[in-house]
């Protein structure tokens, strides 16, 4: 894997998650609650006129900026399950989705897609980078106890995409002036994470088990005086077989690991 270039600082907003939790405190100063980041960052007035809180889904997505001296970037990791949640959510956040520079995928499920194509439109750039796995281009379902198949939607297609420049790879892939690098394909190590059994892709003309999802995959970020900040989505590869791919030769062992099933708050590290 290509070497990572430390980022001076790193913020993650969590702009579509399973739940939100507007209630409970933390005393980590690197965490801040929805009210609380929204007052530090846009003031009492603005918040007096913003009164929407962010709204839940079964779906996924992050916000990502890191920070090198004077320079920063921003690339959105997922887009929720549907056309709706991460637009609103960023509006009700005072986040413009014109910041955007790169949007990565984290695998190719609809939960994780849904508003993939209202965000191009949204951040309305010719080019604009979408990160993907072949994969994720397959007809996939899930098959119930009885075999029958629950078809998932389908990823959107180029066409539909334009005019955002697809970039299809199975490697690692750096960004953000190489201070964001998505892993390739993760390999299966361990022996207990066996992934989705009942996960299927149809493929030459029927439906066949496809539990691995090899599209999975993670955003690592090399944080100054941190070390690794390994983000994940549903982590089908495994969180263990993840965070064990990620490279140890950048000056420091830690890593901090984030997964999916995080309310809609700002982090800074």
């Amino acid at each position: 894997m290509s070497k990572i270039r430390k980022a001076d600082s790193v913020e993650i907003f969590s702009l579509v998650d399973n739940s939100v939790d507007f209630l409970s405190t933390t005393s980590h100063k690197q965490v801040q609650s929805f009210g609380q980041w929204t007052r530090e960052r846009h003031g009492q007035e603005w918040m007096s006129t913003h009164t929407q809180f962010p709204y839940a889904e079964h779906g996924f997505s992050m916000l990502i900026r890191v920070f090198n001296e004077e320079k920063s970037e921003s690339i959105l990791f997922d887009t929720g399950g549907s056309p709706e949640a991460i637009g609103e959510n960023a509006k009700r956040m005072g986040i413009s989705l014109s910041e955007i520079g790169c949007i990565v995928m984290s695998h190719g499920h609809y939960d994780h897609f849904g508003g993939l194509l209202s965000v191009v439109k949204a951040v309305d750039k010719a080019g604009l980078p979408i990160i993907v796995h072949e994969d994720m281009f397959k007809i996939r379902g899930t098959a119930y106890s009885d075999g029958t198949i629950r078809k998932y939607t389908e990823f959107p297609t180029e066409a539909q995409l334009s005019p955002a420049h697809i970039i299809s790879t199975e490697q690692p892939f750096l960004m953000a002036d190489n201070m964001v690098c998505i892993t390739g394909e993760i390999p299966r190590e361990t022996s207990f994470e066996k992934g989705l059994m009942r996960h299927k892709s149809f493929m030459n003309g029927s439906w066949q088990p496809d539990p691995h999802i090899r599209d999975d995959r993670a955003i690592i970020i090399n944080a100054k005086e941190k070390g690794l900040v390994v983000l994940s989505g549903c982590a089908h590869a495994g969180i263990i077989n993840t965070v064990a791919y990620c490279p140890a030769d950048h000056g420091n062992s830690e890593r901090l690991c984030l997964n999916r099933r995080l309310s809609p708050s700002w982090k800074r590290v």
